[in-house]
């Protein structure tokens, strides 16, 4: 079992089902075109081609001035940061600690 980019001739997208149908209808249609248009990265943990969870990250960033005084980083006018999008694990692995810290 690893975590790796979803590869979907490897992976199995259309088995998983994490009990959200948005979340596991995103894996199963979108996240492949999410990532071929360079919007998100995809990261599954699977066991051969058995998709157990994902993730999704993208670049985003925020205005400087929207940020609390202490925060706003020198003279930057956008700030950049990763941007967790999804996280979700299929439902029969769910319990088992795979979403956890």
């Amino acid at each position: 079992m690893k975590i790796e980019p979803l590869q979907p001739k490897k992976h199995n997208r259309h088995k998983f089902n994490c009990g959200m149908e948005a979340l596991s209808l995103y894996l199963q249609r979108f996240a492949n075109q999410d990532q071929k248009r360079s919007l998100t990265k995809v990261y599954v943990l699977a066991e051969r081609e058995r998709v157990i969870g994902y993730y999704s990250s993208s670049a985003h960033s925020v205005t400087r001035y929207n940020l609390p005084e202490d925060r706003q980083l020198g003279g930057y006018h956008e700030i950049p940061f990763l941007l967790l999008g999804r996280l979700t694990v299929d439902r029969q692995y769910q319990g088992l600690g795979y979403g956890d810290h």
